[in-house]
């Protein structure tokens, strides 16, 4: 019998009957779940990078003749970066920390349209936005990316890169 077609009922610590609770054991009806596997940093961090190059990856056929076919690696290069990679990340709270900071993601992918790696001589930095979250408006992610601008040593870094 699966699980999903059994109804199941919430024990409140008022309802618990230890005689209850044997007889289900003897009849083979008592079920427990396991305690979801917390994942590791690495790979939270793993599919953290997967996700990010899967939303850029929406804009690779608007990155200009130079770059059109190692696009991909850049990217790779930048999000695996000891210098830069951590700005991807967020950490300030543990129930979202290692999670992918979406603000920063449109940061990078500015600057990179302001170097000329997408194509600013046919596309706005916010078709590109647009077209990475597959929508026809500006999200949050693109109003609100001024508060995590790049400084002067992180743009020194991504020209490097490049």
């Amino acid at each position: 019998m699966e699980a999903k077609s059994l109804e199941l009922k919430q024990v409140r610590p008022e309802d618990f009957d230890v005689q209850m609770l044997w007889q289900l054991v003897c009849e083979g009806r008592l079920y427990i779940q396991p305690k979801a596997e917390q994942k590791s940093e690495q790979t939270i961090r793993e599919e953290g990078i997967h996700a990010i190059l899967q939303y850029v990856s929406h804009i690779d056929a608007c990155a200009s003749e130079k770059y059109q076919s190692t696009i991909r690696q850049l990217w790779e290069r930048i999000l695996r970066s000891s210098e830069l990679g951590d700005l991807f990340f967020l950490n300030r709270y543990k129930n979202i920390r290692g999670q992918p900071n979406w603000y920063r993601v449109n940061v990078i992918m500015v600057f990179l349209w302001e170097q000329n790696v997408y194509r600013n001589d046919i596309y706005t930095a916010v078709q590109l936005h647009m077209m990475m979250e597959q929508t026809d408006k500006r999200s949050k992610y693109y109003t609100g990316m001024g508060r995590y601008q790049l400084e002067r040593k992180e743009r020194s870094i991504l020209k490097k890169m490049l």
